[in-house]
């Protein structure tokens, strides 16, 4: 019994200090919420909140800044959020500009898209740099999108992945400037290929 235990010690260890895939330096961080679990970059920062109806947030910074409520953090730092909340709460909460979604719960994550992300409110020059898109994270459905736009007098890039399970909505968005774009797609993709539900 005991040569069992140290094996999975041994294990988890393994896991836990693995090489992070998303840059190759350092050892991955875990990242760990009651419905998944995944890693992040070494040296980045979290912050986790908790909101109304059973929502958590999840706020990752490059450099250690603050990211805002909208993801972004100031001039060079990559923010990555991961907002968890019911899929219930669509019939009740909506963008600004939208409509709450009752039928929500039986739409699939590419229709949910138009009513969960949206850029900031006074963004200028906004492209579509990808159309919505399906996908998946760790066999769940899930859709994508990224827009570019101006915001506060920075440009910004942002990329948003949403995908629902058991009764719960999820969104990771990435905001990075241009310049940090490539470091921040990196991140972005060793979050989701290391993603797995509970």
């Amino acid at each position: 019994m005991a040569t069992l235990a140290v094996v999975v010690l041994a294990i988890a260890a393994v896991l836990l200090l693995r090489p992070w895939n998303g840059d190759g330096h350092g050892s991955a961080r875990t990242l760990q919420s009651g419905s998944f679990v995944t890693s992040y970059p070494p040296g980045w920062r979290l912050t986790v909140s908790n909101g109304r109806s059973g929502a958590e947030r999840y706020q990752l910074s490059s450099n250690g800044a603050p990211v805002n409520g909208l993801g972004v953090g100031p001039a060079g730092t990559i923010g990555i959020t991961i907002d968890q909340m019911p899929i219930s709460s669509l019939g009740e909460i909506h963008l600004a500009g939208g409509h709450p979604d009752p039928a929500a719960a039986s739409q699939s994550s590419i229709e949910l898209l138009p009513h969960s992300v949206g850029t900031p409110a006074g963004a200028q020059d906004i492209v579509r740099t990808e159309s919505p898109n399906a996908i998946y994270l760790d066999g769940a459905d899930a859709a994508r999108e990224a827009y570019r736009y101006t915001w506060g007098g920075h440009s910004n890039l942002q990329v948003d992945i949403l995908s629902h399970r058991g009764g719960q909505l999820f969104l990771l968005e990435l905001d990075a400037e241009p310049a940090l774009v490539q470091q921040g797609q990196a991140a972005l993709e060793g979050i989701t290929s290391d993603w797995r539900w509970h």
